[in-house]
């Protein structure tokens, strides 16, 4: 089972919002949660999100500012 997600954010001591994205991968065994891998990358300084890649255009959250 594999989940990906959005979180907007703000860094303590600014007011600009930031983007940060990641996904989770799941391994079941027995219908329970055996290993959970996640995957993100944390910048205070800037977005974390694939270069190039249409999120808007796909439906997925994005900064609007």
């Amino acid at each position: 089972m594999v989940s990906e997600w959005s979180c907007i954010w703000t860094p303590r001591g600014t007011q600009t919002p930031l983007m940060m994205r990641g996904s989770e991968w799941y391994v079941m065994r027995n219908a329970l949660i055996s290993e959970v891998r996640a995957y993100l990358m944390y910048d205070e300084n800037g977005n974390t999100e694939l270069t190039g890649f249409p999120y808007d255009q796909r439906g997925y959250l994005v900064l609007r500012r």
